[in-house]
């Protein structure tokens, strides 16, 4: 949620999976805006379409923001192209003059990795015969097949 209550929508890559802790990474800008209201609510939702597979896959995780010496061998795999993606001294989305526009130096303290813990997902197939499935996850998953 922004700080007026509104519903915020991101495009976000999916950097690292980790299937036995049920673990999602994505990097981002430790001074965005998400981050700030990641912390504030430390839950998220994805939304992922597969049109290989035709699968619709919601899911709930909890949020874990990392950042400075816990993220710098994350920081050391990010390619040199993409370091400045992160590190802009300026809160990302806030007006900057326009001599700075393309301007933004590797900046491993603006880096931040959020780690995403699936809580529950549901799946929805939208193949020939739509089928769907919701999976929670406890101390183990447990699933069920639920109408599409």
């Amino acid at each position: 949620m922004s700080a007026e209550g509104l519903p915020q929508a991101r495009t976000v890559v999916l950097r690292k999976a980790d299937r036995t802790s049920a673990r999602l990474e994505i990097h981002t800008n430790l001074f965005s805006p998400k981050v700030a209201e990641l912390k504030a609510t430390p839950v998220a939702a994805l939304h992922v379409w597969d049109s290989g597979s035709r699968l619709q896959i919601r899911l709930q995780a909890d949020v874990v923001i990392a950042h400075g010496d816990d993220v710098a061998d994350a920081w050391s795999r990010v390619p040199e192209p993409s370091r400045t993606a992160y590190s802009c001294s300026a809160v990302p989305g806030s007006l900057i003059p326009e001599s700075l526009a393309y301007e933004s130096t590797p900046d491993a303290a603006a880096f931040a990795v959020v780690h995403l813990y699936i809580r529950s997902m549901d799946l929805l197939h939208l193949g020939s015969q739509h089928r769907r499935a919701q999976f929670v996850r406890d101390s183990d998953w447990v699933g069920r097949w639920v109408a599409p």
